[in-house]
């Protein structure tokens, strides 16, 4: 998926951490949204690794 389908499924990130290029010239980005249960007030955060916009890698 690209950042753009991404966004569309779970909206925009609550954090977008920084980018940066690897030793290859490719753009590694970290999308992180955080979810709260409202019973228990316990709270997860799912991180999604994209590179050159492409997601490589997502979970808790």
């Amino acid at each position: 998926m690209s950042k753009y389908e991404v966004a569309q499924v779970m909206g925009e990130p609550g954090q977008a951490k920084g980018s940066n290029i690897n030793k290859q010239g490719k753009i590694h980005e970290v999308w992180e949204y955080s979810f709260e249960n409202p019973l228990t007030g316990a709270g997860k955060v799912y991180r999604f690794t994209f590179v050159d916009d492409r997601l490589i890698k997502w979970g808790k």
